[in-house]
């Protein structure tokens, strides 16, 4: 009997047991068919997500593609900062308009015999910002298409007289630097030289029309590939309306973070930038009066006049009081006498605020920064016939800001030339909208 009660007690215990087990395993079958459900869910989602992305990509991928075969564009640069940016914004048009891959040239050295002033060579993106540049047109300092060097160079003149057109230093340099079997430690001449050996060159005679010239332009768009250099004076179209055009492009050049981090240091609230060029082609450096140039026209006697140091002063500090600006910069370039620009100083500081000049070895960065300073000032007066003034006075316009000139400050000028369609440069696009001229974005 025990047994039995043992045994008839242990019989209810197996049977609650029978029906647990059976649903644990029910349980673990739902689980694994959630789980694999689950997986199965997260296969698609991530197929999903693939072929989304690839739907995507691939176009993408084919435009990197495209980019990476098209011919690229480089040009050579002559003289000062002004005249750089020129051509600067002459190759993105013309890159822009031809559909290459635009490479900004780098800044470039520069040693001027007898006036302690020098430079080294600097890399496009230390001084500009690249990628407010491609914006316009496809930028690349480094595009495969130069990867086994220059394959064309144009040498550009300008006139009729059919001179034959000379290889510049610039571009000898280039090419030197460019060419991907040059190992051995040779001159630049001579590495250069080797170099344009195999590259095709050709000689294009721009005319000086209103009109311009569009030949370049043509010649450029015959090439389907390649790595081609760009070597004379201006090459775009010429007169009012296209040089309207062409300094609206300033929209998209603007200084790298480091150039203005530097000029963020010295700039001040109400402050005037006044650039004294002193133009080392007319200016008599003998004479005590301070030359400034109140024509464009350098061959003319009377392009250069010389106003005393008081009378220059005295005419900036009206300006200044009336624009509520307190304090001066002086942007003067390196061929102004230090016997002149001492004594103007001195005389500005008994009346306002003088801020001193910003110092660095490198001529360059002295250039850039003082440059991003006038753009930014609350007064800029420039000197007339100079490029650097006249690209800070175009990219003023692009923001809306005036500028001066110290012959009109001083009641001297006689030329007053400067383009006057103002709206023009509030519309980049508005030059090939209205000549319908193609382009690649």
């Amino acid at each position: 009997m025990p047994s039995s009660t043992s045994c008839k007690s242990i019989s209810p215990q197996a049977s609650n047991i029978q029906p647990n087990t059976a649903t644990a395993r029910k349980s673990t079958a739902s689980k694994d068919k959630h789980g694999v459900s689950s997986l199965l869910s997260l296969f698609s989602l991530f197929t999903l997500i693939a072929v989304s992305f690839l739907h995507l990509r691939i176009p993408r991928l084919l435009e990197l593609s495209q980019v990476s075969s098209r011919p690229a564009l480089l040009t050579v640069t002559h003289g000062g900062l002004g005249n750089q940016i020129y051509v600067l914004l002459e190759a993105m048009m013309l890159a822009r308009q031809a559909g290459f891959i635009f490479v900004p040239p780098s800044i470039p050295p520069r040693h001027i015999q007898g006036i302690p002033h020098s430079s080294k060579d600097h890399p496009a993106d230390k001084f500009w910002d690249l990628k407010l540049m491609s914006r316009f047109t496809t930028t690349s300092q480094q595009p495969p298409s130069c990867a086994h060097g220059i394959t064309n160079a144009f040498l550009l003149q300008r006139g009729k007289k059919l001179v034959e057109a000379q290889i510049s230093s610039g571009l000898l340099h280039l090419a030197c630097d460019l060419d991907p079997n040059q190992t051995q430690p040779i001159s630049v001449r001579e590495c250069g030289e080797t170099a344009l050996r195999k590259v095709l060159i050709k000689q294009i005679y721009l005319d000086h029309s209103l009109a311009g010239d569009d030949s370049l332009l043509e010649e450029l768009r015959q090439i389907r590939e390649g790595c081609v250099v760009i070597d004379g004076p201006s090459y775009t179209f010429s007169g009012e309306i296209a040089n309207n055009y062409l300094y609206s492009l300033l929209h998209y050049v603007e200084a790298s973070e480091y150039v203005q981090e530097l000029m963020r240091k010295l700039w001040k609230p109400g402050m005037t930038v006044f650039h004294l060029r002193y133009d080392e082609h007319n200016c008599d450096t003998n004479r005590t009066n301070v030359c400034i140039r109140r024509k464009l026209e350098p061959r003319k006697n009377d392009t250069m006049v010389y106003v005393p140091v008081g009378g220059l002063v005295n005419a900036i500090l009206r300006k200044m009081h009336a624009e509520k600006s307190t304090s001066i910069y002086v942007a003067a370039s390196p061929y102004v006498p230090t016997r002149i620009l001492k004594p103007l100083l001195q005389r500005l500081a008994k009346d306002i605020e003088v801020v001193e000049r910003f110092q660095a070895s490198d001529e360059a960065i002295v250039n850039f920064v003082e440059r991003e300073l006038a753009i930014n000032a609350q007064v800029f007066i420039g000197d007339f016939g100079s490029t650097w003034s006249g690209n800070v006075y175009y990219k003023r316009r692009t923001m809306g800001k005036k500028s001066a000139w110290s012959c009109k400050v001083v009641g001297l000028c006689t030329d007053l030339a400067f383009h006057t369609l103002n709206g023009k440069l509030n519309n980049p696009h508005w030059f090939e909208k209205m000549y319908n001229i193609s382009h690649s974005e």
